[in-house]
């Protein structure tokens, strides 16, 4: 049979657009999608079952802007292809002239550990045709991301942008606690990562 890639819910109250006395227009709209396979929507993602929930509601003639949350019912290691993150949520502006995205205040968490501060990453996301990601990473334990690396603390920043060259990403960031701190600045494509600079103190 045909496979079950997510369950829709939502609801959509269209009213007149006030700068737009001759037009109707979506000024509100409210969407919960239940049982979403990241990796049957996304090509190459990792796998993960989620929950999205989003109240999105037009600021003027040009922008959207919506609250959005995000539960993943799946948290697993990354090396397994599943996804860590167990929660996101995020403030999102969309421009609808220029296809201009941002999600302001964006966190991710990891999930809760006993003894330990929850882990996450936060910061800016920015699409404008390339992307643009700024985080601010707090408390990171790689030992959730797989468990053959040592459980960690870490604290620092992390930046990923489109490389100049096409289809290539670059990824650049400071993480570090007490006992050491590396530095990486790389760039990566589908299928290899090309490590500029690895520094580990």
């Amino acid at each position: 049979g045909a496979a079950n890639f997510a369950e829709i819910k939502g609801s959509v109250l269209t009213q007149i657009a006030l700068f737009r006395p001759d037009h109707n227009s979506v000024q509100q709209l409210n969407i919960k999608l239940d049982n979403l396979h990241l990796d049957k929507w996304v090509d190459n993602a990792p796998k993960a079952r989620l929950q999205v929930n989003i109240q999105a509601k037009q600021q003027d003639s040009q922008h959207f802007s919506a609250k959005l949350s995000v539960h993943n019912q799946t948290v697993g290691f990354i090396h397994h292809l599943d996804l860590p993150i167990a929660e996101a949520s995020s403030d999102v502006l969309w421009n609808i002239h220029s296809n201009r995205l941002l999600f302001n205040q964006t966190v991710f968490s990891f999930a809760k550990q006993a003894n330990r501060p929850t882990g996450k990453l936060s910061g800016t996301i920015l699409f404008d045709g390339l992307l643009n990601i700024d985080l601010k990473a707090e408390a990171i334990n790689l030992a959730q991301l797989a468990p053959t690396l040592l459980p960690s603390a870490l604290n620092g920043r992390l930046q990923l942008k489109h490389a100049p060259q096409a289809k290539r990403y670059q990824l650049t960031g400071e993480l570090g606690q007490a006992a050491y701190h590396f530095r990486l600045d790389s760039e990566f494509d589908q299928h290899t990562l090309y490590a500029k600079q690895l520094i580990l103190q």
